[in-house]
């Protein structure tokens, strides 16, 4: 139309200038125009009504296509958004799983001093809270044949840390108190057992680092809500905290995604399968058994299990080994005079007795023990190296004798001076606690990527770590009262006033 429009008017003007050469072209401007204007009338009134119809066909069949895209790109970001939910609901709960399966443990040892009279070791506290746990990795994986029913076992251990919490409060004797310390024990080596195998057949490796990331919380929180609580008295402060197992069932059954719901997700790429459910008639298998019927004997077990001593079970105890012959031998010992206002402006807020101070090393060795469990999970960050798991270890051995010595001759103090002390502590003690997440999460996140029995090889090395815990606790027991007796005999009579 713009084409003819313009010959149209070029054939105008030739005209004119032809009948008028003398004729100023601005002075028939006015008359072109209407005349191009009539002209243009009548040309729109010959278009044929044909092109009007392809105009509209044209423009439905673009509308169409773009509600197609438009249809199609909500259903991709629908698709994304499912995805993104399973992931957060896959995640979140094995972060609960290990949040409310430790939580009670480290309440437990960070209200140790309010359990048991004062001449009784703290030590022992860490001996019943370690031994059930440590018989039930020990034995379970070598031991127990047949098909894991998590259901079963989740409902168990949540009604086991219950019980055992309940004891503690209602009965004030020290042997029944360790009796329910004892259940909460066995409860938690069972649940962690349980959940790491559990993280084994989901077709993620973030299981385990979530998991991780969850005890370090219950670290923090524990001690933490401890520190809170404990001015309520033993039993209102327990009281309240026994409603935390309750939570891991529900996390299980109404949280956590069914494997193959996220299988789907990833495509057909994946090398995971489902297996069938054991139990049909439960509604506790609401999540399938999902573990094969292996044929494992006794001695394949431990063919399996010689490999993975030296880079994993060594180091694992080892760090454990020293980082809880800190906190249940030494930390009960380092005790100072209370720290002034003026002086020491931060610390004089949280030492407001003697008996603050236990509790105070115990959260800040929890809080980074989250921080380098989480480190994975939350913070991102690449696994340790699998050549140098070792390395927390030797570290946390160097951290032992170096607070050993401090206890027993004040060495820092001498060193350093008394007001740098509380500092220096604090430094020390967060190394302790990042050595120990550090090695915990490394350790576990490569025996994830082995070859071969991932569940058993998951299950057999949580001795380790146990073992370690169980013989720093009968190590402590004799320890504790050793150095207090070294500091009484230097004229430091801090540790007799602990009541």
């Amino acid at each position: 139309m713009n084409l003819n429009l313009f010959k149209i008017q070029s054939h105008f003007n030739q005209n004119n200038l032809k009948r008028n050469p003398n004729q100023i072209p601005n002075q028939n401007l006015q008359e072109n125009q209407n005349e191009n204007t009539n002209f243009l009338i009548q040309e729109q009134a010959q278009e044929p009504e044909i092109l009007e119809e392809i105009s509209e066909e044209e423009i439905l069949e673009e509308n169409q296509s773009n509600f197609f895209n438009q249809n199609k790109e909500k259903q991709n970001l629908i698709k994304t958004f499912k995805i993104n939910i399973l992931n957060f609901n896959f995640n979140f709960s094995f972060f609960l799983f290990g949040l409310f399966n430790n939580v009670l443990y480290v309440i437990i040892l960070s209200a140790a001093l309010d359990l048991v009279p004062s001449n009784i070791p703290t030590g022992i506290i860490l001996l019943a809270d370690i031994t059930p746990s440590f018989l039930v990795k020990i034995g379970w994986p070598y031991f127990i044949e047949g098909p894991t029913r998590y259901s079963k076992r989740v409902i168990g251990c949540s009604t086991l840390s219950f019980l055992g919490i309940m004891v503690i409060v209602i009965f004030s004797s020290v042997p029944i108190r360790l009796f329910g310390i004892s259940l909460a024990s066995f409860s938690s080596g069972l649940g962690e057992m349980t959940f790491l195998q559990l993280s084994t057949h989901y077709p993620q490796q973030q299981g385990v680092s979530w998991f991780a990331s969850g005890t370090g919380a219950a670290g923090i929180i524990g001690a933490g809500l401890w520190w809170l609580l404990r001015h309520l008295g033993v039993q209102l402060g327990l009281g309240i905290s026994s409603l935390m197992p309750i939570c891991l069932s529900l996390a299980y059954f109404f949280l956590l995604p069914q494997p193959d719901q996220l299988l789907s997700s990833l495509g057909d790429g994946s090398s995971y399968t489902i297996l069938p459910e054991s139990d049909q008639s439960s509604r506790l298998t609401r999540l399938p058994s999902m573990i094969a019927k292996s044929d494992l004997t006794f001695m394949k077990k431990l063919d399996l299990t010689k490999p993975l001593l030296l880079p994993y079970i060594l180091p694992l105890f080892a760090v454990y080994f020293a980082e809880y012959t800190i906190n249940t031998g030494i930390a009960p010992t380092l005790l100072y005079p209370i720290p002034r206002p003026d002086s020491h402006p931060v610390f004089s807020h949280a030492f407001k007795s003697i008996k603050d101070y236990y509790p105070f090393w115990q959260l800040t060795y929890q809080t980074f023990v989250f921080i380098s469990r989480s480190s994975m999970a939350i913070f991102r960050l690449p696994p340790l190296p699998k050549a140098l798991i070792p390395l927390p270890s030797i570290i946390q051995v160097f951290l032992f004798l170096i607070i050993l010595l401090e206890s027993s001759s004040q060495i820092l103090v001498k060193l350093f001076s008394s007001n740098w002390i509380y500092t220096i502590l604090f430094i020390l003690i967060s190394l302790e606690g990042i050595c120990g997440g550090t090695a915990y999460v490394g350790a576990y996140y490569w025996l994830g990527q082995e070859e071969g029995q991932k569940e058993f090889q998951i299950a057999c090395v949580g001795f380790a770590d146990t073992l370690g815990i169980l013989v720093a606790s009968l190590f402590s027991s004799w320890l504790e009262p050793k150095l207090c007796g070294i500091q009484v005999s230097h004229g430091q009579l801090l540790c007799r006033q602990v009541e």
